[in-house]
């Protein structure tokens, strides 16, 4: 890769999954790194030389007087994720973005990338979904991501600094676990996976290494990016029962998966994420049953971006980095991507199949 026209970036929610991986595939000549996070970031030795950390957690009001001058480019990464409380999620994925962006337009940033999600058009909308379509709030996280593409929206227009908002569909790849974490969880202890109403649903979920890219193609457009919103995600190939197929086949044991009724299990799947038994929550349960798909063409034609990736291959990524990470016993629970989310329900079901 050429070296960067920008030599000072800012990376926010650098210790998380996306930022851990945005650092390791990372070859851009960056004069000068500024990784943030309130947890701490590990750093890749090729960039160890350009990086310097600053611990700080964005919720902080007086977040921006720690933050340096001269930064060139902005990627913000950091939010709070469904598995969070209603007010952290506000507090980190509104109000940060905000004083972020207004910090950015206040000292003139080059450039602004800020990582949003498809998430905001909120569950079983229409397939292959278009930027032009309207947003849906419908739970916290994906009403806080709303709310935080317009704070970036307000902040910025009109200043010196040229902005996008990229859409990510569902992040897979090596590091990431979460909820699919018990997917791998059954899979690799030679368990049968339960989906809902036969798998059908086509979903895409996207390879991390794939929106590493994006941002990277984003950070170097031209100013047809610029005040754009755009999606992100693999092809539309694959239904969720081929996917996770794909999983158990690959672990080995010759398990398969089988159906659940949607409308039986729909409702005692709500309760047990309401009873905080599950963390697997009603948007996802919806897009599990009816499916979730986004259309590229944007993408395509404004950052000439081609996903390298299917949804098998970041699964497939992921799981090997699960077994690799799991004979060494190298997991924590918490409520990141990158750790494991207690599940009682799932550890209940998984005795009996």
């Amino acid at each position: 890769m050429t070296a960067s026209p920008y030599p000072t970036l800012l990376l926010t929610g650098a210790a998380g999954f996306f930022g851990q991986r945005f650092l390791a595939k990372t070859q851009t000549k960056w004069s000068q790194i500024y990784v943030h996070d309130r947890a701490p970031v590990e750093l890749p030795p090729g960039l160890q030389n350009h990086c310097q950390t600053i611990k700080g957690d964005l919720r902080d009001p007086s977040m921006p007087t720690t933050l340096p001058d001269g930064v060139d480019v902005v990627i913000h990464a950091a939010a709070a994720l469904p598995s969070h409380s209603p007010d952290e999620i506000f507090e980190t994925d509104v109000r940060a973005t905000n004083r972020l962006a207004s910090w950015a337009a206040e000292i003139g940033v080059s450039r602004f990338i800020h990582l949003s999600s498809t998430a905001v058009y909120g569950p079983a909308h229409t397939p292959l979904i278009d930027e032009t379509a309207q947003t849906r709030a419908f739970d916290p996280y994906n009403t806080a991501k709303i709310r935080a593409e317009d704070e970036v929206r307000q902040s910025l227009t009109g200043s010196s600094t040229t902005w996008t908002i990229l859409r990510p569909k569902a992040i897979v790849g090596p590091g990431r676990l979460g909820l699919f974490g018990h997917l791998y969880e059954f899979a690799d202890s030679g368990h049968r996976f339960p989906v809902l109403s036969g798998g059908q649903a086509v979903y895409q979920f996207l390879h991390v290494d794939d929106l590493v890219t994006a941002v990277q193609l984003a950070v170097a457009a031209d100013d047809r990016a610029h005040g754009q919103t755009i999606n992100v995600a693999s092809r539309a190939d694959h239904n969720i029962a081929t996917l996770f197929q794909s999983v158990l086949d690959n672990a080995g044991h010759g398990k398969r998966i089988f159906s659940v009724p949607g409308p039986l299990a729909g409702p005692p799947l709500k309760l047990a994420n309401a009873l905080g038994w599950s963390p697997v929550y009603s948007r996802v349960i919806q897009n599990l049953v009816k499916g979730s798909t986004v259309s590229l063409e944007r993408a395509a034609s404004l950052l000439d971006f081609e996903p390298a990736h299917d949804g098998m291959t970041a699964l497939a990524d992921g799981f090997a980095w699960y077994q690799g990470q799991n004979a060494r016993q190298e997991f924590e629970y918490g409520n990141g991507h990158s750790q494991l989310w207690r599940n009682p329900l799932a550890q209940r079901i998984k005795r009996f199949i």
